[in-house]
């Protein structure tokens, strides 16, 4: 096939010109066809731009471009495969075929209009390629995330979903993804109007997104400690406490590993929730929050309006319930933040029939 050839952009005259493509629709492994068209930034074409990492550039795909030939990047041909609509033609701006690659002049002038071109589109398409299983994961606890922030959940009670936490590794994976370790994407996002975020057949707005990877991340538990640090100590069965020093640290990094999806047990089966609420330390055992914001591990039998008492000689706290005019034990937990009797006090001590 005969190779695509650009008619120079009338820059002498009209320093705001520019290119837009047209992609037009298809579906599966039809091949991918497009055309090109001036358009000026005073009056653009409703178009939207990519913003995407061009990848290897040995590797590369061929489209058709009016007819002809034209070569662009594995990356960007997956991108164009997924980006297209299957029955309406779809106007995009793309640096690698908007602009004259080989046109150093051209080049130039060009990337001074970079701020504009993103300005003045509809919106941006971060494309992030095709995804793991793992960043797909990841994509699908935004919403909860999101439902969290606008309910203004604290990170304790986003710990305290099992769901959550042990999906959230996979959503810190997505920032793992090549594309942002990119100087140009700063410049790419701030300018635009609109972002949306584009991982295979997943979307999500850049809001979203952004919301659910920052939200909440610095908040200090009761005792000025970072959160995680408890939730993970707590998890843990509270190791700090049990003589163990900073192994628990160790233990963390293991568990983080499994959660992310490496080193799992011989035989187990590749669904982390599977196996984990089998783990010794969960054997019988969940994670609570108190009213005024402690968070713990007790009985799995312990559940809402359960009270924490601490006794007068005893080291442990107990989980009561209340039954009758008196009190049942239903067995000792761990509380961070008051297990070296941080908060006991003995003028507030009360005579108590337990059953």
């Amino acid at each position: 096939m005969v190779q695509f050839c650009y008619t120079p952009l009338p820059l002498e005259t009209h320093k705001d010109r520019i290119r837009v493509m047209e992609l037009f629709p298809g579906d599966g492994d039809s091949p991918i066809e497009c055309s090109i068209l001036e358009a000026s930034l005073s009056d653009p074409p409703d178009y939207e731009a990519l913003s995407y990492r061009w990848g290897n550039v040995k590797t590369q795909r061929s489209i058709s471009m009016q007819g002809k030939d034209f070569e662009i990047t594995q990356n960007l041909y997956t991108a164009l495969r997924h980006l297209r609509c299957a029955k309406q033609k779809r106007t995009l701006w793309i640096d690698a075929i908007c602009i004259d690659q080989m046109n150093v002049r051209e080049k130039n002038h060009q990337v001074q209009l970079m701020r504009d071109i993103y300005k003045k589109a509809r919106r941006t398409l971060i494309w992030l390629g095709r995804g793991t299983e793992k960043i797909r994961q990841g994509f699908a606890i935004i919403p909860k995330l999101i439902h969290a922030s606008k309910e203004k959940w604290s990170m304790t009670e986003c710990m305290l979903d099992w769901e959550l936490i042990s999906n959230l590794p996979r959503l810190w994976a997505i920032l793992e993804n090549p594309y942002f370790a990119r100087v140009w994407i700063v410049q790419e996002i701030v300018f635009s109007t609109d972002q949306l975020v584009v991982c295979g057949g997943l979307t999500v707005s850049w809001r979203d997104f952004s919301a659910a990877i920052v939200s909440n991340s610095g908040e200090l538990y009761i005792t000025g400690e970072p959160i995680l640090d408890v939730f993970w100590q707590t998890f843990l069965g509270g190791s700090a406490h049990s003589g163990l020093g900073d192994r628990w640290k160790r233990q963390r990094a293991t568990w983080q590993r499994i959660l992310i999806g490496y080193n799992y047990p011989h035989g187990a089966e590749e669904n982390t929730d599977s196996w984990v609420a089998r783990y010794p330390v969960q054997e019988n055992r969940k994670m609570f929050k108190t009213k005024n914001g402690y968070i713990g591990l007790g009985p799995r039998e312990m559940r809402a309006g359960d009270r924490i008492a601490l006794f007068s000689g005893g080291s442990m706290p107990l989980v009561m319930r209340t039954k009758g005019t008196a009190l049942e034990l239903i067995g000792d937990c761990y509380v961070h933040g008051i297990m070296y009797s941080e908060r006991y006090r003995e003028d507030q001590c009360e005579l108590l029939w337990i059953v």
